[in-house]
């Protein structure tokens, strides 16, 4: 299966929005695994926000 990885840029964008609304359907995860580069507590704070389940991601690494 096709890794793809996607940084989801300016925390306060549109971009991580938009990444969680695509990645809600379920067609669009049998396509290929998808890995967020992002901050967790953005990412959770967005999810719990648009009500969208579990997506694998990469948390940022400190410093």
């Amino acid at each position: 299966m096709i890794r793809i990885g996607i940084s989801c840029g300016d925390t306060n964008g549109i971009g991580l929005e938009v990444v969680l609304k695509t990645l809600a359907q379920p067609e669009v995860r049998e396509m290929a695994q998808f890995y967020l580069f992002c901050s967790a507590q953005v990412l959770a704070y967005h999810r719990n926000t648009m009500e969208v389940g579990e997506i694998p991601y990469i948390p940022a690494a400190p410093g």
